[in-house]
């Protein structure tokens, strides 16, 4: 029997395609501006001070207030629960995160990003030596390094590089 544009039957009520589009389409703009929101919250989590016009990168300082740095570190758990990274951690001065698939499974401008709150969290951009080091979680092998100056840049990985690490 139909009724407008439902058919029912014994099952109950059936959706027509139209429906399921729209319902497809609903879901697919929520999701992308959800995806949109945190892109622009990370990007508010790297800005920085008021140095942010000058002229060598290293004179840039990033803003270290309470408030951001609260959310920059709620930031970093949130790419830990959702697997992005299993251990991010400050060790002998240098600022490390493991990589897991999520990670590599995300573009390049979202890797920069989620590594770029990690080194805005734990450094102030005074010092050009400082730098995140971006591991293989499996391998604990260096895949990236992230500077003020250069941003994040992938490790060159040449087999006299990988046996030397093991």
């Amino acid at each position: 029997m139909k009724l407008g544009r439902y058919r029912l039957d014994s099952g109950g009520r059936r959706w027509t395609s139209r429906i399921r589009i729209a319902v497809v389409v609903s879901v697919t703009v929520v999701f992308l501006l959800q995806v949109a929101l945190d892109a622009a919250r990370s990007r508010h989590l790297i800005r920085s001070g008021s140095a942010a016009g000058a002229s060598h990168p290293s004179a840039t300082l990033i803003d270290k207030s309470s408030e951001l740095q609260r959310e920059r570190k709620a930031w970093i758990q949130k790419l830990v629960d959702t697997e992005v990274f299993s251990t991010v951690r400050l060790s002998n001065g240098i600022a490390e995160v493991h990589a897991l698939q999520a990670f590599h499974d995300r573009s390049f401008a979202e890797q920069q990003e989620a590594v770029a709150v990690v080194y805005a969290y734990y450094f102030d951009g005074s010092r050009p030596e400082d730098h995140v080091c971006v591991l293989e979680a499996a391998t604990q092998v260096e895949i990236g390094r992230y500077t003020i100056a250069d941003g994040l840049k992938p490790a060159s990985l040449t087999v006299a590089a990988l046996a030397s690490r093991r």
